[in-house]
């Protein structure tokens, strides 16, 4: 069994500091908060239950100095890097599978929650799908001026949405940005 990445899990790079993981923890805890919309549709209740209990679990250890700092020569021994190697990212969640939606929509917000709850990074979803991290940033923040084009965009969702697991024809077609005037 792999050791679950904690820095993956709350979005955080290795050297962060408490502030940075109080924050993570709070962005992740509202994420997969009951009736969270970001999560409402993806997962059940227990896989919920399941997600919060390691986000618990990554909070816990990455706030407690010593804890951390256990945690991070553990990580060391076990040859993890700073980032995980392409295609070779800790999905502590591995087991749970998100639950079919009849239809969604998805906005960046509810991207940023899946890729979350996946424990994938920006930087590792950057790796996997060639996409530089600040336009998967921008495509999740429905920030048109880094975004170039609709068919690139389209292309570049296409990519995003086939890494996270979700159908990427439905996210194309329901993502907001692709609807909006100044888009066209």
């Amino acid at each position: 069994m792999s050791l679950p990445d904690y820095y993956d899990i709350l979005d955080l790079e290795r050297d962060a500091t408490l502030a940075e993981v109080v924050d993570a923890y709070r962005a992740a805890s509202a994420a997969f908060a009951s009736g969270s919309r970001a999560a409402y549709s993806m997962y059940d209740d227990e896989q919920l239950k399941a997600i919060r209990e390691h986000i618990e679990v990554a909070y816990k250890t990455l706030s407690h100095s010593e804890k951390r700092r256990a945690y991070d020569n553990l990580l060391q021994q076990k040859g993890s890097g700073n980032t995980p190697a392409k295609g070779n990212n800790v999905v502590y969640l591995s087991g749970i599978e998100r639950k079919q939606p009849a239809s969604v929509r998805y906005s960046g917000a509810h991207l940023r929650g899946i890729r979350k709850g996946r424990c994938i990074s920006l930087q590792t979803l950057s790796e996997l799908t060639g996409i530089h991290a600040r336009q998967i940033q921008a495509i999740e923040e429905e920030d048109v001026s880094f975004l170039g084009d609709p068919e690139m965009l389209a292309q570049k969702l296409a990519m995003y949405a086939k890494e996270l697991g979700c159908d990427p024809e439905e996210v194309v077609d329901t993502y907001p940005l692709l609807d909006r005037k100044e888009y066209q």
